[in-house]
């Protein structure tokens, strides 16, 4: 058993690298703010778990542990969860900064990171949904 790196030169394997490549760019940019509030820990921690799970699939596409049709469908079953869970939590996290503000101009960077933020975890789930729907 080789590694099958041609799985990342299918169209369904690039969009996977998209969602991998958003997960990491919206922990990256919500690591550095993090303050447990409640919003904050359930976009974190969903962001994280996400991406993990995603990377951990990309290997196993990429040693052949997916081949199977079990396997296949825990693939399709996993993305659309995890669209469904990175979009409602990435909203309540972009409505909870819209309720914070910029502090009257005086986090402006904070906020725009924190926005960035938000705007990438709703890419990353709608990505895991748009994977999810063409697995089907």
């Amino acid at each position: 058993m080789g590694i099958n790196t041609n799985i990342f030169s299918e169209y369904t394997g690039k969009i996977k690298i998209l969602s991998i490549i958003a997960g990491a760019i919206c922990v990256g940019l919500t690591v550095d703010h993090y303050r447990n509030v409640t919003d904050e820990e359930a976009f974190f921690g969903s962001t994280v778990a996400c991406l993990a799970i995603s990377v951990a699939l990309a290997l196993a596409s990429m040693v052949g542990l997916l081949e199977s049709s079990n396997a296949k469908q825990i693939d399709k079953i996993y993305h659309l969860l995890a669209a469904i869970l990175l979009i409602i939590t990435a909203s309540f996290f972009i409505v909870s900064l819209d309720k914070q503000g910029n502090c009257l101009g005086t986090c402006k960077n904070w906020y725009a990171q924190r926005a960035a933020a938000g705007a990438f975890g709703l890419l990353q789930g709608v990505v895991c949904g748009y994977v999810g729907f063409i697995l089907m």
